[in-house]
């Protein structure tokens, strides 16, 4: 007697999982959403949030491989978290140095930084630096083409003339930056401290 062909067997969990899976990765879809808006009120970018991460994960993979017997190492940390060894080891180093190095990952920021400290268009580190023409070989757009990635000359223009840090001169000739320091308020730092965590709290993971 011939074996009867069977139909695949589903899993029930499988499904459940996939559910799960899904609700999970919406969770924290909008968890980094709520906590980029607080970021961007600060002017800090994709660069922050992520170092913030790494340093998160560092400490969880910490955390749970001191419940078991199972070797921490950098090499393990890395294996488990997909961050390389080496940022693994600089984080276990110091990880307020880590995540420092990001905070200015706002590309407009980067830009106006680098005005005033990249000796090609501040050559005599005057505060503020000079006015740059629109185009040419040390210019507006050199600056931006340096100093911002991939983001068009156009598009970093207008939004630090929207943003107030560009002045132009001379109905576009030039490019003058605006020095406008940011103070700190302890009202608004306990405000935004209060609305994160707020955020935190509105999700059960």
């Amino acid at each position: 007697m011939q074996d009867q062909p069977t139909e695949p067997r589903h899993e029930p969990t499988a499904a459940v999982d996939e559910g799960a899976n899904e609700e999970l990765n919406h969770q924290l879809v909008e968890l980094a959403s709520r906590v980029g808006e607080v970021l961007l009120e600060r002017d800090r970018g994709i660069g922050y949030l992520e170092a913030t991460a790494k340093v998160g994960m560092v400490r969880a993979a910490v955390r749970v491989f001191s419940r078991g017997e199972r070797r921490m190492t950098n090499s393990t940390i890395a294996v488990a978290t997909g961050i390389p060894r080496h940022e693994v080891a600089r984080i276990l180093r110091s990880p307020e140095a880590f995540i420092e190095k990001f905070w200015r990952a706002n590309r407009a920021v980067r830009v106006a930084s680098q005005w005033r400290q990249d000796p090609q268009f501040n050559p005599d580190r005057t505060t503020p630096p000079p006015p740059l023409p629109l185009t040419g070989e040390c210019s507006f757009t050199s600056l931006v083409r340096k100093h911002s990635g991939d983001i068009p000359v156009v598009c970093m223009r207008d939004y630090m003339l929207d943003a107030g840090t560009l002045k132009e001169d001379g109905e576009g000739e030039a490019m003058r930056l605006v020095l406008q320091p940011k103070t700190t308020d302890p009202e608004d730092d306990l405000e935004l401290k209060a609305k994160l965590t707020a955020v935190i709290e509105e999700f059960d993971l």
